[in-house]
């Protein structure tokens, strides 16, 4: 999904309408399935994987351009804080359903639920009536000095004589020159890394937190789903209150205080049964670990979706600053295709370095 994402970015920008980026995502969602579904040997495997991947990067960057292009970057924090528990209780389903469906029905009929879904969702989409992303009226653009790297508080216009007058001309971005500029925005930098960061922190519970339960209480497979389950609630209950307050409060603050509550209450969930601190052993030790959890979750929800809330506006503004510099359809795809590519690192490197350093 990483590697494909910013070609996919490039490509649905580009694009007339969503419609059409949608469709073809489903269509290659449903091949990889097949091909997934048919595989006996590690090369159809391996291919069908990267299909999915690459299917998976154009839905989804396509689905938050889409959202950002209906509800507008001021409304991005309530949007994204009710969309992200449907798909958070999409991904906790689906293994559940379909490990479900294996033993009761069988291997074939197990995969004729997700393609029967996703040739539903085909249908819809194709009978969704759309308007076009007309292009607008777009200046004579004149190259941009590459010496003089624009921020967001510097328009790009390219002034020039001509007949006597001088013109102000705004030339749209290149692909290229689109990610290096937008990558240069202090505000752009600070959400990425901290939704990196919190992608890496959160993932890494996924290998710490089965062996810390284990080793300290002696906890089985119930109760470290339990613990999950703690986790995971606040992030699900109280999404469309953070979505809100993000929108209310702009994503500074929230975020902010999810970093300062997140501090010790990751510090309290690795401390949790140490039996050289009275407070923390035993029962008390298993309470607190609990609490700390919830507070984990709560915490990692007020920073979620902060690189693609701030993004929309830095875009937005950047856009109203220099009419024209992501070209007639908008620059949102290219900076959603951004952020999935990093994101991604984070998940995969939270377990890594989790693993690693728990082994030290």
């Amino acid at each position: 999904m990483s590697l494909f994402s910013p070609v996919v970015g490039v490509f649905i920008d580009k694009f007339p309408s969503r419609k059409g980026p949608l469709v073809l995502g489903l269509i290659a969602q449903l091949a990889s399935l097949g091909a997934i579904a048919l595989s006996t040997g590690l090369p159809l495997l391996y291919f069908s994987s990267v299909l999915q991947g690459a299917a998976g990067a154009l839905l989804n960057i396509t689905a938050l351009s889409t959202l950002a292009d209906i509800v507008g970057s001021s409304n991005m924090g309530k949007t994204v804080g009710v969309s992200g528990p449907i798909m958070k209780a999409g991904s906790l389903a689906g293994p559940m359903v379909a490990g479900l469906l294996l033993s009761k029905v069988g291997y074939w009929r197990a995969w004729t639920v997700p393609i029967a879904l996703i040739i539903l969702d085909l249908l819809l989409r194709l009978t969704v009536m759309e308007r076009p992303r007309t292009p607008g009226a777009q200046p004579i653009v004149e190259t941009l000095s590459s010496d003089h790297s624009p921020t967001i508080k510097t328009p790009l216009l390219a002034k020039f004589s001509a007949n006597g007058s001088e013109q102000s001309l705004i030339q749209p971005l290149s692909s290229i020159h689109y990610f290096t500029f937008v990558i240069k925005q202090q505000r752009i930098i600070s959400s990425i890394f901290l939704t990196v960061v919190f992608s890496i922190a959160s993932s890494s519970f996924n290998t710490t937190l089965p062996l810390h339960a284990q080793t300290t209480f002696r906890w089985g497979p119930r109760e470290v789903g339990l613990l999950f389950l703690a986790l995971l609630g606040p992030s699900v209950m109280l999404s469309p209150f953070a979505g809100w307050l993000r929108d209310a409060l702009g994503v500074r603050r929230p975020a902010m205080a999810g970093t300062f509550l997140a501090i010790p209450s990751f510090v309290l969930i690795g401390h949790a049964g140490n039996e050289g601190v009275s407070w923390l052993r035993g029962d008390h030790g298993k309470v607190l670990l609990v609490g700390a959890l919830l507070l984990a979750g709560f915490a990692i929800e007020l920073t979620a979706g902060t690189a693609i809330i701030e993004g929309t506006l830095v875009i937005d503004e950047l856009a109203a600053r220099n009419p024209g510099i992501f070209g007639p359809r908008g620059g949102y795809s290219r900076y959603f295709a951004l952020t999935t590519m990093l994101v991604p690192v984070g998940w995969l490197l939270g377990p890594l370095v989790s693993g690693a350093l728990n082994l030290v």
